[in-house]
């Protein structure tokens, strides 16, 4: 039985019924009945409450944290966003140690990623591996789903953060 005032585009969608060429969210067309419209706009306003934006959650982590290591995770995150230097890539990771070292988990987080991809330091899994434990264990969450993709458990941090 086909609900009031769907389209026989967006049916399958909303009942089940196999048929259509994609999920209602994901087609951008012009639908015939307003109910169409309604309907897409309050599943996309209720997947926008309940997903919080990363963005947002991290700078809510930032503000946090004390001016100090504030001050150092915003200059290393320069300094690691300037384009074609290996020299301030360097410079941010020791930044990011010393961060580390006054307990942030962001930086932690953001050593651990560079120690991942081997940028401005020497690429090392372990390093990496124990800094994403440690921020993890801090309820960085990021962290916790890098933890996963290193597959590797180790404690073994860097010498500029033990």
């Amino acid at each position: 039985m086909k609900p009031k005032n769907i389209c026989s585009f967006c049916l399958p969608a909303v009942t089940g019924v196999k048929g259509g060429n994609a999920p209602f969210f994901l087609r951008s067309v012009a639908h015939k009945t307003s109910a169409c419209t309604k309907l897409i706009w309050a599943c996309a306003t209720l997947l926008f409450a309940l997903c919080p934006l990363a963005g947002h959650a991290e700078e809510a982590d930032l503000d946090a944290e004390p001016p100090q290591v504030r001050a150092l995770l915003d200059e290393a995150t320069t300094l690691e966003l300037s384009p074609g230097n290996p020299d301030k890539i360097q410079r941010a990771a020791m930044l990011y140690c010393k961060a580390s070292k006054l307990g942030s988990i962001e930086a932690q987080y953001r050593l651990g990623m560079l120690y991942f991809s081997g940028r401005g330091v020497q690429k090392s899994l372990s390093f990496a591996s124990a800094l994403f434990s440690q921020a993890a264990q801090r309820g960085h969450y990021q962290a916790a789903d890098m933890l996963e993709t290193v597959k590797l458990r180790t404690f073994k941090l860097p010498p500029c953060v033990a």
